[in-house]
């Protein structure tokens, strides 16, 4: 349904206000249909995902739950695992990452079962950043650099521009600046040709702290100054007064 992959576009790029319109005509839509099929799936799961994403995780619990027993009605794997995956993130969002590591491992076993290969590999990426979220960044290291290998095999942009922003992470964690430096620099440009606002205020706020740690107090505030500048705007957007609640992006400033 092209209202529904419009959503999706638009969310990647922190575009929430139309996402959230976009997704809710879609919703509308097949609500009126009253059939149960992968469209229902993705359109409800995805209003629900949605609603995680600007904070509004709470409203969102009720669509996720009807979207996961859909999927699980039309005995199909590869959405009961984009459903999961969905689950998880609403808990990332919320801070709980053990519950969110949990529910994107079992995302992962269900989609080794299908031939999907994105929603494999989300599964993946999904891991990798609920462990880097409960402190092994050592670990997810060279897991990450793997993942946004895969994703730019598969056409995967903005998957691999996450990647990239997570693997910077880890790898400021693990005090190797320079690798980090290195990551970001590719990042940055790639996350801001795309319009991935919130990745692109990830790798500022980043690149922010480096420069801080090298004595770059002009270049640091000038990163935190366009960290503000990006999450000021998505937070402007329709929907989206509430997006600085999520505990995941509430160190970025």
């Amino acid at each position: 349904m092209a209202s529904e992959a419009m959503a999706r576009v638009f969310a990647a790029q922190g575009r929430y206000g139309a996402a959230l319109h976009s997704m809710q005509d879609a919703v509308t839509l097949l609500r009126q249909t009253k059939e149960m099929t992968w469209l229902t799936v993705e359109a409800i799961g995805g209003w629900g995902d949605l609603l995680g994403q600007v904070g509004r995780g709470a409203e969102g619990k009720a669509s996720l739950d009807e979207a996961l027993n859909d999927a699980h009605q039309i005995k199909d794997d590869a959405y009961v695992a984009m459903v999961t995956n969905w689950i998880g993130d609403a808990r990332y969002y919320q801070g709980d990452y053990a519950g969110a590591r949990a529910q994107y491992a079992q995302a992962q076993t269900i989609a080794a079962r299908t031939t999907d290969k994105q929603t494999q590999l989300r599964s993946k990426i999904n891991l990798a950043k609920a462990d880097l979220a409960l402190g092994h960044a050592a670990s997810v290291v060279p897991v990450l650099k793997k993942l946004a290998q895969d994703a730019d095999a598969l056409g995967l942009k903005a998957d691999s521009v996450e990647c990239s922003v997570y693997l910077a992470q880890a790898l400021v964690a693990t005090k190797n600046d320079a690798a980090a430096e290195q990551a970001l620099t590719l990042a940055q440009a790639r996350a801001e040709n795309l319009g991935l606002r919130i990745v692109e205020a990830r790798a500022d706020s980043l690149e922010a702290a480096l420069a801080e740690k090298s004595g770059k107090t002009a270049q640091a505030d000038r990163s935190r100054k366009e960290v503000a500048r990006l999450m000021d705007a998505i937070g402007k957007e329709d929907g989206a007064g509430k997006i600085g609640a999520r505990a995941d992006l509430k160190g970025l400033l």
